[in-house]
């Protein structure tokens, strides 16, 4: 028997079998689990890493050829004016679904069937932006057609993909999506106290953080944004650990820069934050086009990765991640002291877990 496609909550078709899966792995990196929230303008997968680190990657519903969502229209209990219970419609500004599952099994599931396709990234500096919109619908092209699943509630995910004569499909398992302490707690940019704003080029950004690999298991990365007037506008990352350090520094480069935005009465932006999280963004900058790189007042920093297929089809991978310490800088001890590290931990924001161990399990 058939199942009725409006007895469905959620199904959806799509050629892009390569294209999801190097989104879906640019959040591997960061949490082994993932929340999947579903609305009728596409889908959002969301990974947290010791709620210091959260990603979070958009697919417009333009990726699928067939997009069908159906949510249930829940009821909520209420009195009526004569004390009498009623079952009434919940109200929302938008339907979603939204539960949790197994990243890296999901993550597994659509590199067999994309690995036949070359990784597009070649370390150019050489590669304009359409050069990466070329490679970006390459991996549109694929002779394989997946179909997306998810039923009712407490179904499983279901993932098929149709390689003409072979059939597969993936069940995985979900769970609704948790509250409190066990649940994910957005990590939310002040878009409108923004002091910094910077617009580049991902090519050298994502060279920089292959070079930004300084050696020691303790690693702070530095961002240092100053300007003087529109004359002087500089970007710095700097990592420090008690065995190196290195820096990487750009001005108005056009190649590498394309905007850079402080408000008027920020002269200087100085933050820290641990570099074994940051660097989780790098294949997220190795799939983007362009790279919106965001610090607001409270040091809250986002690398958001615009993905420009063409034809109308976009989509946006944002890693945002907390700061280690709070303004006051003036007391810090040298860098690659002890005492420094025992500070960063100290005043490390947000979150009981030890941001430098690696042994924690994600």
């Amino acid at each position: 028997m058939v199942e009725d496609r409006n007895e469905i909550e959620f199904d959806a078709v799509s050629t892009c079998v390569s294209f999801i899966y190097r989104v879906l792995h640019s959040l591997s990196s960061v949490s082994k689990r993932a929340e999947i929230s579903i609305s009728s303008q596409g889908i959002t997968v969301s990974a947290e890493a010791f709620k210091a680190c959260q990603a979070h990657a958009f697919l417009d519903k333009s990726f699928f050829s067939s997009y069908l969502f159906n949510p249930v229209q829940r009821t909520q209990t209420a009195d009526d004016s004569d004390g009498q219970v009623v079952q009434k419609l919940e109200e929302e500004e938008e339907a979603t679904e939204s539960f949790s599952l197994q990243l890296d099994a999901l993550v597994e599931c659509f590199q067999i069937f994309s690995s036949d396709v070359q990784d597009p990234v070649v370390n150019d500096s050489r590669r304009t932006r359409a050069d990466r919109t070329d490679e970006s619908r390459q991996l549109l092209s694929s002779s394989s057609l997946c179909k997306l699943q998810y039923r009712h509630i407490g179904d499983p995910f279901i993932v098929m993909l149709d390689e003409g004569t072979l059939v597969t499909t993936c069940e995985f398992t979900t769970s609704l999506e948790l509250d409190g302490e066990d649940g994910m707690t957005d990590i939310i940019l002040s878009t409108d106290q923004l002091q910094l704003s910077v617009i580049l080029h991902p090519q050298p950004l994502y060279e920089a953080f292959r070079d930004l690999d300084a050696p020691g298991s303790e690693t702070v990365l530095t961002v240092n944004a100053a300007q003087t007037g529109t004359t002087f506008q500089t970007l710095e990352l700097i990592t420090q650990s008690e065995l190196g350090s290195f820096a990487w520094t750009v001005g108005k480069d056009r190649n590498v820069i394309d905007s850079f935005v402080m408000p008027e009465l920020v002269d200087r932006v100085y933050r820290q934050y641990n570099y074994k999280l940051v660097q989780r963004v790098r294949e997220a900058v190795k799939l983007a086009t362009m790279i919106s790189f965001r610090i607001d007042h409270e040091g809250i920093m986002s690398i958001q990765s615009l993905c420009d297929i063409g034809d109308g089809r976009k989509a946006y991978i944002d890693f945002r991640f907390l700061p280690l310490h709070a303004d006051d800088l003036d007391d810090l001890p040298p860098a690659r002291s002890q005492r420094y590290i025992e500070h960063v931990r100290k005043m490390t924001q947000k979150t009981d877990f030890d941001l430098f161990s690696s042994d924690e399990e994600i």
